[in-house]
């Protein structure tokens, strides 16, 4: 059986096309356009900021931690500090109606966000219109989904594991195609109340932590009674562009929101 001929790429000058290096790294110094950076203020996460230096388009960030640890309130206050920087988010929240999720916002610190009238749940396109929507519309590139596990319906996953990671990888792409930094709240398996969570930890599927650019945890922290009180811990699991891991941060809620507790 005869090889079939390769076709013939020498004059392809495509969108594809094969490029020396150092001329694509002139090509993309001299060119107007640079990766989008978003920054929020630093005097809400000062540290954090420092961390970070802020997120760049086409990160996926996973925000994780056990029930009622604060995962949807410190998505909320990353809004607020977004919005005080004049960088706007879209909102996907499904685990609540629209009305009570607007109405958990604190009135007189409430920021400028935008998020769909309905929620269609199960529904990845969905999601992905929504954020091409946000984007044409009024520029949007910040992305917060709440949680997960609400893009698909769970019930007929045949290999949760596998199918989960393909959908993440999913949204990677998507950031990466669109230039869009999409924030996404995952759920931890059961475990030890006293155990320190890693991104082992994460439900389902090993393959969230994998193809996300960073992960986040929160936990809350408990008080002299024993009881959950207003401080938390956010742990930086790990952040691939500035190689920074395990770093722990403090934070204390305060109006509303959280913030990093003033060191000192």
């Amino acid at each position: 059986m005869s090889k079939q001929k390769p076709r013939n790429y020498q004059d392809y000058a495509g969108e594809y096309e094969v490029v020396l290096s150092t001329a694509l790294r002139h090509e993309l110094k001299a060119s107007p356009t640079r990766l989008f950076n978003i920054r929020f203020s630093s005097r809400f996460f000062p540290s954090i900021t420092e961390t970070v230096q802020g997120f760049e388009e086409g990160e996926l960030v996973v925000l994780t931690g056990p029930t009622k640890a604060g995962k949807t309130l410190l998505a909320q206050s990353l809004t607020y500090a977004f919005s005080q920087s004049n960088t706007n988010s879209l909102w996907l929240s499904y685990e609540v109606p629209t009305e009570r999720f607007i109405n958990s916002f604190p009135t007189d610190m409430f920021p400028r966000f935008f998020l769909p009238r309905r929620i269609h749940a199960h529904s990845i396109d969905w999601f992905e219109e929504r954020a091409i929507e946000a984007w044409q519309k009024f520029g949007n590139r910040v992305v917060f989904i709440d949680h997960l596990h609400f893009l698909f319906d769970l019930a007929r996953v045949r290999n949760p594991s596998l199918e989960i990671g393909a959908y993440v990888r999913r949204i990677k792409r998507f950031a990466i195609l669109h230039g869009l930094v999409v924030f996404l709240i995952c759920h931890i398996h059961k475990v030890d109340p006293d155990a320190e969570l890693n991104y082992n930890s994460l439900r389902d599927s090993s393959f969230i932590a994998q193809e996300s650019d960073s992960v986040f945890i929160i936990r809350r922290l408990l008080n002299e009674q024993g009881q959950a009180g207003r401080e938390a811990e956010l742990k930086l699991e790990f952040h691939r562009r500035t190689g920074a891991m395990g770093k722990k941060f403090q934070l204390i809620k305060m109006g509303g929101y959280l913030w990093e507790r003033e060191k000192g």
